[in-house]
C-alpha cells in the first residue's frame, strides 16, 4: 500500500501524522510511504530521518497526494485541501466532522472514505486514539497555561531581616509594590527590624578582638531573633 503522509497546512498546527519510527515499522511490513517534504519539521522530525526509516520524501503536496491509497492527516482538510480528496482513497485524520458542514459535504462529495480518529473505539469500548490528546488537553493544558499567565518575578529588591532572610510576602514583589531606592538607603536598625524592639544586647565585653566581638555579636543576634524565625 501507498501511505502519503502530507503536510499540515491548518493555521498554528505543527504537529505530523507519523513518526519515522512509525514510517520504518511501516516499510518493514512492504507499505510505500510517502513524506512531503518539511512535514515533520514543527514536530523536530528532519525529512532525512525519515529516509534513514525506509520513508522517501517529495516536494509539494500534488505529489505526496497523487496515487496515495492512504493519506494519514493530524487535522481535517481544509478548503485548499478538498479538491486533491478522490474517490478510492482512505483518510485518516482528527476530522471534527461535527463542527464544519462544509469540510463534511466535500468528504461525502468526493467520495473517500474518511476515518476519524477520534471515534475509533476498542474492544473494551474505549477510545485509545482520542485518549492521549484528551489528557495534554485536560490535564498538562491548565499546568502550561498557568505557567504561561504567570507573570515573572519582580526585580525590585526584598524586604529582608539580618537574621530572619526575606520575607515571604515579598519574595518576588508580587505582594508588595517596589521599593524606591532601597539599594541606597540605610540598612535597617536593630531597634525596627522585624518591627519589633530587640532586647539590647549582654554579655558582650566591650575590648575584644575583632573577630570574637562579631561572632559573639552574631550569636546574640541570633538568640535574640529566635522568635522571628
Amino acid at each position: 500500500m501507498r501511505i502519503a503522509v502530507p503536510r499540515e497546512v491548518k493555521e498554528q498546527e505543527f504537529r505530523v501524522a507519523l513518526t519515522p519510527a512509525g514510517a520504518g515499522e511501516l516499510t518493514a511490513c512492504g507499505h510505500e510511504v510517502l513524506i512531503e517534504a518539511g512535514a515533520g519539521v514543527g514536530s523536530g522530525f528532519a525529512d532525512i530521518d525519515y529516509v534513514a526509516h525506509g520513508a522517501r520524501t517529495v516536494s509539494g503536496p500534488a505529489a505526496v497526494w497523487a496515487g496515495a491509497e492512504l493519506v494519514l492527516k493530524v487535522k481535517e482538510p481544509v478548503p485548499e485541501e478538498y479538491s486533491r480528496l478522490r474517490a478510492g482513497q482512505v483518510l485518516f485524520a482528527y476530522l471534527h466532522l461535527a463542527a464544519s458542514r462544509q469540510c463534511t459535504e466535500a468528504i461525502l462529495a468526493s467520495g473517500i472514505t474518511a476515518i476519524a480518529y477520534e471515534t475509533v473505539r476498542a474492544a473494551d469500548g474505549s477510545l485509545p486514539l482520542l485518549a492521549p490528546m484528551s489528557e495534554v488537553a485536560g490535564r498538562l493544558g491548565p499546568q502550561v497555561g498557568a505557567r504561561c499567565r504567570t507573570p515573572p518575578p519582580s526585580r525590585s529588591p526584598t524586604r529582608r531581616c539580618r537574621m530572619c532572610g526575606p520575607s515571604p510576602n515579598t519574595v518576588g514583589g508580587r505582594l508588595w509594590p517596589p521599593i524606591p531606592n532601597w539599594r541606597t538607603a540605610s540598612p535597617p536598625t536593630r531597634a525596627n527590624c522585624c518591627r519589633r524592639k530587640w532586647p539590647p544586647r549582654t554579655g558582650i565585653p566591650s575590648r575584644s578582638d575583632p573577630y570574637t566581638s562579631r561572632v559573639r555579636r552574631r550569636q546574640a543576634d541570633r538568640a535574640a531573633c529566635r522568635d522571628c524565625g
